[in-house]
């Protein structure tokens, strides 16, 4: 009898001892699954507050471009800034600054790159201005997220801007240039307005596709030098898109979009709108809007832009750059003055009789219907490139750094 009941009080000192192990166990589990949740949470709110303080610092690159301060300092425009970060009504705020802010805090201090105070020491306490007048100032961007804050400075610099726009294309296409139908009878549909004296006018088509021409001359020749992939002899070296518009070209448009804010891709369209409708509902600035007149370069993955209106002038052509597979069509009685640039997306002329003034250049297949008309306008080329801004800022290269906040 003493046998069993040792027995029986051995197992529940083991089952006890399972017991508490388990338990440990599981508190242990827990303990690591929260320290896990809260580090998690700190880098998130990291991450949120040093993006917050980039975004700041492209910011203030803009607006020091539009008004370069010499003598004047030019204060950044902290609420309107702020106001991007905004919460939809009802929805939680993603980037609080605290309990009682909606929006993440940020201070922006720009001062001159030299010790204009005597302290041995180039910082904020410094000159807001360009003192000696190099063209050399530096940007610190500061903002917190729930309490984690990020810092960053950058030299910057302010230089000429010159857009190198194409000036003796009328049209590239990666694709297929498709005639889908006669537009009762008037050809071509490819034509020279004004030329460059200086290029003997001298004018060019470059198709890597083939042309199916369903009607008769589609393309104006001559004037028009036209080369197509799978076109008979002295026809069949299209130019790459780097020779006729160059990468360089391209991006220097792009990068000069992002500083003076007419760049529109998901990270910056307004809430509960896409990038090509945050384009089509922003103001009138100095370098574009209302919506797409001027520079506008939108960044979106599907869709379709329809133009069926006037877009730009004669004397105020605009370059229109459409990046991610959004397509563009022009129909009715529209005019378009100016570039159009078109990369992974399709372009479609529709029924009716617009024209597009100036060149035009898709990575994709080009369809054209009724009587449209594309037409060679050298004037409406230069004229972006002539009334665009003479300087704009870039940072100098290897001065960005992350510091400790403040």
């Amino acid at each position: 009898m003493t046998h069993r009941d040792s027995g029986h009080g051995s197992s529940l000192v083991l089952l006890l001892g399972i017991v508490v192990t388990l338990a440990i166990l599981a508190l242990a589990l827990v303990v690591v699954v929260a320290n896990a949740q809260h580090n998690t949470l700190q880098e998130r709110t990291r991450a949120k507050s040093f993006h917050v303080a980039e975004a700041a610092l492209n910011a203030a690159m803009a607006n020091i471009a539009l008004n370069w301060p010499t003598s004047t300092p030019v204060p950044f425009p902290i609420s309107s800034f702020q106001d991007q970060f905004k919460p939809q009504a009802g929805a939680l705020p993603e980037y609080s600054a605290s309990t009682t802010t909606d929006t993440p805090g940020v201070t922006v201090a720009y001062f001159d790159d030299r010790d204009t105070n005597g302290d041995g020491y180039i910082n904020a306490s410094d000159a807001p201005v360009d003192s000696d007048g190099n063209g050399i100032m530096y940007i610190e961007a500061q903002a917190v997220v729930l309490g984690r804050a990020s810092r960053v400075r950058a030299k910057v610099q302010r230089s000429a801007f010159q857009p190198q726009v194409p000036s003796t294309d009328v049209l590239w296409c990666g694709g297929d240039l498709l005639n889908a139908g006669g537009g009762g009878g008037v050809m071509p549909k490819v034509t020279v307005g004004s030329t460059d004296p200086l290029a003997n006018g001298g004018v060019s088509v470059d198709v890597l596709g083939n042309i199916e021409d369903y009607g008769s001359g589609i393309v104006q020749e001559p004037p028009i030098n036209t080369q197509f992939g799978t076109g008979p002899a002295l026809h069949n070296q299209p130019r790459s898109l780097e020779a006729v518009f160059p990468l360089g070209a391209r991006r220097a448009l792009i990068d000069y979009a992002k500083l003076m804010e007419r760049y529109f891709d998901e990270n910056n369209a307004k809430s509960g709108l896409t990038p090509l409708q945050t384009a089509q509902a922003s103001p009138k600035s100095k370098y574009g809007g209302p919506g797409l007149a001027g520079l506008t370069v939108i960044n979106q993955s599907t869709g379709t832009y329809s133009l069926r209106g006037q877009l730009n002038t004669a004397t105020s052509p605009g370059v229109l750059m459409f990046l991610g597979g959004l397509g563009f069509d022009i129909g009715g009685n529209s005019d378009f003055y100016g570039l159009l640039y078109v990369e992974d997306g399709m372009i479609t002329w529709s029924h009716g009789t617009p024209t597009l003034h100036g060149a035009m250049y898709s990575t994709e297949n080009i369809t054209f219907s009724g009587t449209c008309n594309l037409e060679f306008d050298y004037m409406a080329l230069t004229g972006f490139a002539n009334q665009a801004p003479d300087y704009t800022v870039s940072m100098v290269a290897n001065t960005w750094r992350e510091l400790r906040p403040q």
